[in-house]
Parts: structure tokens; sequence; C-alpha cells
């Protein structure tokens, strides 16, 4: 599990000022109704019963609005929402008479407060690309949605900060799993955000704070969401919205109900009351009172009653919401009768606390009420001396919870005191969020206060920029900022020049890409055999007629030319296994090449790069054309929802370069450089099988299929995700382009004629030629220094003129002929 720094002290105080309320909360049963805004049951409208239930919040009557061919069939409890996941077939709730028309408080606006939300869900078809559940929309508004981008379904939620999804799958796509699932979403203002499925918490997000999405003129959506549609196919029953996050236990009662066959209705208290002593009679079962009993035989059934011997009548408890057989509703240690909620700087003694009986943190400061004694002197975590009515006792503008977790004193104020001598102010600590404690909190090499002061970097996070170096190691090691991911603005991260041996202080010294593991260039014409020049050197093998042709200029030499005629399409066998080409699963890989293509020639399937399939017909790499749309790139090897289709376009009759890349996280396509499509997944399945050029699924017992109409050039695979600004260099022809031929050494010697003279040198083939070019913004390479070098054994050296007089910043380029 990954915590941000940033995020361990909002973590660390939302579990103390919680935990009273996880422990009472097993007591919870009944008292659910606390803070209850709205209540859809779904029986065959979309009403909003919320202000029927005594104790609930809600200000408003949110009734829905049953839009299109939504229905109402039978559901989990009684009937259901039906929806089909046409567009517009759904139920808005609108929230007309909220606070922004000059209403009364908006119950559906959750902006900058918390909210929990229960459903019960089941999915018909999980088709979509992705579902809105319950949504009042996108961006930093909430909503509940199936992840429609990952294969097995997964669910989602966001509450004021980004995604959180579930651990959990619930089937595979197109159906799910067919099964009803309770959910509940909670976003609880500046502590979390949580994700519960079926009663498990399946994830937990940072600190939150919802805010209204412009789209959706304040409209909450079930089966869509209102600023995109996204609608959802299935049935959707008993929705319920609260103020408050519910508690664990609560989130667990109304997944146990459910399970039972019972709603959420059946925690509600009855409004019959049969003794007529004011005292619920579903209420007074509940708590084990007798609802024919108002006192009269035994004082303890009635309204003056006091069971728990808390010093709160039965009645006080009821109007209270808390409970009638437990002193200790929130159990913070402090009796009910004592909790005299009284607000901020109530307190007077410890028979008048001021604090609130359903809360164990009533000032939120995150120390438990009963250990803030207010008697003014700190002892211990549980003896605090803190005012459990105030913030910041001390007014040091350091709450007091924060002050006793990092072992400061909530009764006195130390916030200009430094304990761990790194030249930040306990203050100062508290604001940036690092330890008082230690000196360098997020361990990077250098000092909080410095960090803060001096090199404006982050306290808490060890590499401020996320360029892979710390933000010690870029100050003291390599002098560069901290600030800035890429130091020279060579389009190379600090990281990267320092992992691959370029100067991250020289815009002239960038990375070299590595070699690439295979290299096709179809120059050689040599019986069967395929000249493979990259660095794993197999030769591959002509299958089926091959010829070479025309390729995309002189310079390209010969092409690759495929044959769709007869059942013996053309192919390449490389002889390679996935395995040895970056395709295993903890790999990257960039595959790349030129093709011309001819256009459709009979199957759908136009594949440049593929594999063998073993026996069977098994999900494999096909990577080429799928001629099922004008955007016809396609991007596959899994099997299923997670290939990518209309990735780019390749005109018919053009040579147009194409790159499909994994690099480590997700899948993308480059048109001629350019990135044209991206998505998240995972690298091939079968890994083992090997790599063919041309084509893809063969074996004993399958005829030849999918080869490529075309022709087919600079064929390169990569063990590494080439990047953008290196792709342009990676096109070329030449081992270089990723390898053996690379620039090994360049000087500038301003005394040598008018304008200076440059010298470059590059290792090389001897009687090979070459072509040095120069860009000055690594883009546009059009401008040659010589296109006819001869290259000697080993290395190669050029002189020549400085070629822009006046310019500072040049880069150099060699190609191979």
């Amino acid at each position: 599990m990954f915590i941000d720094a940033m995020n361990i002290h909002a973590i660390k105080r939302s579990l103390l000022s919680l935990g009273g309320i996880f422990v009472s909360s097993t007591l919870a049963h009944g008292q659910i109704e606390n803070g209850l805004l709205n209540y859809w049951p779904l029986d065959g409208d979309a009403s909003d019963v919320a202000s029927d239930i005594p104790g609930s919040s809600g200000a408003t009557v949110d009734n829905g609005v049953v839009n299109g061919t939504a229905s109402f069939d039978a559901g989990l409890f009684g009937n259901a929402v039906s929806l089909d996941g046409a567009q517009g077939n759904n139920i808005t709730v609108p929230d007309g008479i909220g606070s922004e028309t000059g209403g009364v408080a908006n119950d559906i606006d959750r902006t900058a407060s918390s909210v929990s939300i229960s459903v019960w869900v089941k999915a018909t078809a999980w088709s979509t690309s992705w579902q809105g559940i319950v949504a009042h929309g996108e961006q930093s508004d909430y909503r509940i949605a199936r992840r429609g981008d990952n294969n097995p379904v997964l669910l989602a939620f966001a509450g004021g900060v980004g995604d959180i999804q579930t651990a959990t799958s619930y089937g595979a796509s197109p159906d799910g799993d067919g099964l009803w699932h309770h959910i509940v979403a909670i976003s609880e203002n500046g502590v979390s955000t949580r994700l519960w499925v079926d009663g498990v918490l399946e994830a937990t997000g940072g600190a939150p704070s919802i805010a209204q999405s412009n789209a959706n003129n304040n409209v909450l959506c079930f089966g869509c969401n209102p600023d995109n549609g996204r609608e959802f196919n299935g049935l959707i029953d008993d929705i319920a919205m609260w103020d408050r996050a519910i508690t664990d236990q609560e989130v667990t009662d109304i997944f146990n109900a459910g399970q039972s066959g019972q709603a959420l209705s059946s925690f509600f208290a009855d409004p019959d009351d049969t003794d007529g002593d004011g005292l619920p009679d579903t209420w007074e079962v509940r708590y084990g009172l007798d609802p024919d009993d108002d006192g009269s035989v035994d004082v303890n059934n009635g309204a003056a009653g006091d069971p728990d011997l808390d010093n709160v009548s039965n009645i006080d408890e009821f109007n209270n919401r808390t409970f009638p057989n437990d002193d200790d509703t929130d159990d913070d240690n402090l009796k009910d009768g004592v909790e005299t909620n009284n607000g901020e700087n109530s307190y007077v003694d410890e028979n008048d606390t001021g604090t609130n009986p359903l809360s164990a943190d009533s000032d939120g400061d995150g120390i438990n009420d009963g250990a803030e004694d207010n008697g003014g002197t700190y002892v211990s975590e549980t003896q605090t001396g803190s005012n459990p009515t105030v913030v910041d006792t001390d007014s040091d503008t350091m709450p007091d919870g924060y002050e006793v977790d990092n072992s400061l004193n909530p009764t006195t104020d130390d916030g200009a005191l430094d304990p761990d001598t790194d030249e930040l102010s306990n203050l100062g600590e508290f604001t940036a969020g690092s330890d008082p404690q230690v000196a360098d909190t997020d361990m990077d090499g250098l000092n909080d206060g410095p960090e803060v002061s001096t090199h404006t970097t982050s306290p808490i996070i060890a590499d401020t920029d996320g360029d892979a170096l710390s933000d010690g190691d870029e100050v003291n090691v390599h002098a560069t900022d901290p600030n800035v991911v890429d130091t020279d603005g060579d389009l190379f991260s600090d990281g990267k020049e320092i992992a691959e041996g370029g100067d991250p202080n020289d815009i002239n010294s960038t990375p070299s890409i590595p070699a690439p593991l295979l290299y096709y260039s179809f120059n050689v014409e040599n019986g069967t055999e395929v000249e493979n020049l990259g660095t794993t050197g197999t030769a591959g093998t002509h299958q089926g007629v091959i010829t070479y042709g025309e390729s995309k200029d002189d310079s390209f030499g010969t092409a690759f030319v495929g044959n769709r005629n007869d059942l013996n399409d053309s192919y390449v066998a490389t002889g390679l296994a996935g395995d040895l080409l970056g395709l295993a699963s903890d790999d990257k890989y960039t595959a790349m090449a030129w093709i011309k293509w001819d256009g459709s020639a009979g199957q759908v399937d136009h594949m440049v790069f593929g594999q063998d399939d073993g026996d069977g017909n098994n999900p494999q790499l096909h990577h080429g054309i799928r001629d099922d749309s004008p955007v016809n790139i396609h991007f596959g090897g899994w099997g299923g929802a997670q290939d990518i289709g209309d990735a780019g376009t390749v005109p018919i009759g053009e040579w147009t370069h194409v790159a499909w890349q994994y690099d480590g996280d997700e899948k993308v396509v480059f048109v001629n450089g350019i990135e044209s499509a991206r998505a998240t997944g995972n690298n091939i399945t079968n890994s083992a099988l090997n790599v063919i050029i041309g084509a893809h699924g063969r074996d004993a017992t399958d005829l030849p299929s999918h080869s490529f109409n075309g022709s087919i050039d600079e064929v390169k695979i990569y063990g590494t995700d080439v990047l953008e600004s290196q792709m342009e260099e990676a096109m070329q022809p030449g081992a270089s382009a990723g390898g053996g031929l690379v620039i090994t050494a360049t000087s500038f010697d301003p005394t040598v004629g008018a304008n200076g003279q440059y010298s470059v040198t590059f290792n090389s083939r001897s009687n090979k030629t070459y072509t040095l070019a120069y860009s000055t913004d690594l883009f546009d390479w059009g401008a040659e220094i010589d296109d006819g070098i001869v290259g000697q054994d080993e290395t190669t050296t050029v002189t020549f003129p400085h070629p822009e007089p006046g310019v500072t910043q040049i880069f150099f380029r060699i190609g191979e002929n």
C-alpha cells in the first residue's frame, strides 16, 4: 500500500479522531437515520422519503424524474429501477429549491461537505466504456461508477479527490457476474474517501473537498453521469445519502440486513407509539424497552426512565439520537449526561463538558474527548490537559492533536521552538506537513529548514520534481535543479540522463537510445535469410513468397514486400521468443516499422508484428492495421478489452512510421513520431511464443492468415520505452537509430575560420556511407552537413564550419545510408 508522505498526518488524525466512533458504532443499529439526507427506495417511483423518517436531516424533498424507457422491475427489496444502458434512460434528481436559488439548504450539492452513499446494483451488461451508478458529476464532484477501462470489472468512486477503485473484480466484460452488490461510497470532508463493496473496505483515498462540477447544473443521476452520459445497464435499488461519514459498523449492518432481505427502511423508527410515552414503538423494541409500558409498570420503560444511568432520560436520548442502553454512546470515556453539546469553547467542568455525545472528537482536533481533561497541564496522550471543545487550546496555530501526535505540548505555545534543530520552527513544520522531531522528514539528504527556505523543495517528498533523483542528490551531488525535471532543457529528465550516461547540466549531452534487440533493414537479399542488425543477432527466415522492392526513398535502401495472393502468404519468422524481445510481463518494449499499406485484400487484419501462437489459438501479439475503420491502427496482444482499436491512421499507398510501445504501465502508439493513442494495461499474455513480422497466428493446424498487404521496412524492436523526444532518431535507417551507430564525441573550436569549427566523431564500419544532419530544436532534421561520408574502421571524425553562425544551441545526428 502506497501512502503519500503529505497525507500521513491526515491519516493519523483521522484514525485518532474516528477511533471512538468505530467502537461505539457496534451499537449504532437504529441510529442510521442520523444525518440521513435522502432515501430513494425505488419501489415503483423515484420519491425521496427521508422527510417521513423520524430523526433524518434532509432539508429538501428530492424526488427523482424517470427518463426515457427507465422502468421498475423486481429488485432486491420490492422493486428496483431497470435500465438498458441506452442514452437518456435514467433517473435524474434536480435540487431546484436549494441554496443556489435562494431556498433552504441544498441536499445534493455537497460542496466542501461530507457525504455517504449506499446503493445496491446488479449489472445486466458491462459493455459501456464507463457506467455511472450514482453520480453528481466529474472533476472534483462525486460519483460512483463501473471502471470501464479494466477487465475484469472494477468499481470506482471519486468524491472530491482522484478515483479510488476496488481491488476485487466483479466478473468479466461484457456481462459481469450477474450478482447483486452493495456499494457504500464515503467522502469525509478533509479526511479521506472510502469505497466499500459487499461489506468490505476495498479502497481509500486522500483528504477530499467536493466541488460542484460546472457541467451538470446541480443534478444527481441514477444510472448515468450528468456530465457525460455513460448510462448503466442493469438494476439499481435502495439508494440513501447522508451528510456525514457513516461508520464501519453501519456499513456492515446495512450489508448484513440486505443479505437477509431487509432494505434500509428496516432500520428506521416506526412513528407508532402504542403507550403514548413519546417514544416510537420500534425504537423502544430496538433498545429493549417495553412499547406497551409508559413507565407506569417500570419507570425505565417510560419517557423519564434512565436505564443506562447516564443522567439522560429516554426521551432526551431519543431526541439526542444517543443510546438509552449505553451510558457512553460515542465511547469517548465521557458519559452522555456530561456531554452537554454546547459547541465551541463551552467546557465548564467535568460534569458539563460541552462536548457532543455522538462524536468521540467534538472539536475535530484529533484527540478523543475523554483524553482532553482541560486541566491545563499535559500529562500523557490520555490526559492531555487541553480543551475538548477548542481545536487549538494554546492558540499557537497548531491543532492539539498534531501537537500530541508529534510530542509537542498542546497547552503551551511552542510554535517558535525547533526541537530537531533543522532550522524550521514547529509551526513551520506543521505548515509544511513535516515532522518537528526529525530534521530530514523525507530522508532525501536535505534538512527540512533548507528545503523550505533555501531550495523551495518539499520536505515531505524526497523527489520534489519527480525526475527519479532525490532532492539531496540534485543539490549535493549533481548540481541540478530539484524543482525542474529537465535542468538543461534537452527534453530528457535529469534522472534519465544520470541513469543512461548523459549530462543533466549540458544541453548537448543526451542519453543515447539503447541498441535495438532486433533490426531488419531489408537491404541485403540472401536467399531465405533476413539479416538482423540488432543485438540478438539471430537472422530471420523468409516464409512464403517474399520480394524486396522500393522503400521510402533511396537512403532507406530496399523494403520487404508482402504477398496475400494465395495460402502461402509471406512473412518473416524471427526465431526469437517474445521473452527475448522485451515482451515479458515485467518488461518494456517498443516495436516500430515504416509501412506502406496497399489497402484491403480479403481478411480485415494486416499485421506488422505478430507471433506463432503454438497449439490452438492463443491470445498473442498483433500490432498492425485492422481495416474496419478509417482510423485503422490496432494495438493488440492480450485478447479482449485491453486491446486498443482506432489508435491512429495509415493512409493507403503512403509510407507511414508506426511504433507500438508498452512503457511498463501503459500501451502507447506513435504515428510518424507523434503519440496518437494511450491506454492502461499490461504486457502481452504469451511472451514465450516466437515473434513474426508481417503476419500473426500460425501453428501446425492453421492456414497462414492476416499477412500484411504492402511493404514493410526498417523493422526495429527495442527492449525499452523509446521516448517521444528520441522517436525521430529511432525512425531513421541504421542500427545507430538506436544502438551501434552513435556519436561518441563533439567539440567546437571558435578560433578556426570566421565562425568557428565543429568536430564530430562517431563509430562506423569501413566502406559504409553516412549522412550527418543537424537540428536546432530536435524536431526538424532537414539540414544536412554531408550525405556522403565514407566510414572508417571503428570510428570516423568529420570537421566542418559552424553551419548556422550565431545559433548557440545545435544538435547532430548520424545515419547510415
